[in-house]
């Protein structure tokens, strides 16, 4: 499916990454948002992460006209506690996060567009001083203009 679900450590010089999630419907009516996708990129615009994610409730929309993903593509998703690993060690860069200060340390800052939500759905916590909210998620649209190629 080339999905890439091995977050690169080696780009060590990131300071800041953007994150980004495609949701599908659950619960009886499809209108719980269950996080399907997430995608992470560098400042230079590297993909870092890229992974179907397994909900953890059964799928009742795929919502398929805007997320693009079918029910077959889940199957072999990653488990959303392993993707909540890989996403912890990769932001803390190695810093217990309670530990994370405004300022200095190794943490990496978080920007995104409705981080809130995304972070909500996908049940984790960050500390809010490292988040930056996005306007315009520009290289968010790569991540989905290279999904549509394939």
């Amino acid at each position: 499916m080339g999905i890439q679900d091995d977050l690169r450590i080696d780009s060590r010089k990131s300071r800041a990454v953007a994150l980004a999630c495609k949701m599908v419907g659950g619960g009886s009516d499809g209108s719980l948002d269950l996080c399907a996708k997430i995608c992470i990129v560098d400042e230079y615009e590297n993909t870092i992460f890229r992974s179907y994610v397994k909900p953890q409730l059964p799928v009742t929309n795929y919502r398929y006209e805007t997320t693009g993903i079918r029910p077959e593509y889940l199957r072999d998703g990653m488990p959303l506690r392993q993707v909540q690993r890989k996403i912890q060690d990769f932001l803390c860069n190695g810093e217990p996060i309670w530990k994370i200060r405004p300022r200095g340390g190794k943490a990496r800052i978080l920007v995104g567009h409705g981080l809130d939500h995304y972070l909500r759905c996908l049940e984790f916590d960050y500390p809010s001083l490292k988040i930056r909210q996005a306007i315009t998620p520009s290289k968010m649209v790569r991540c989905e203009e290279e999904d549509a190629i394939g």
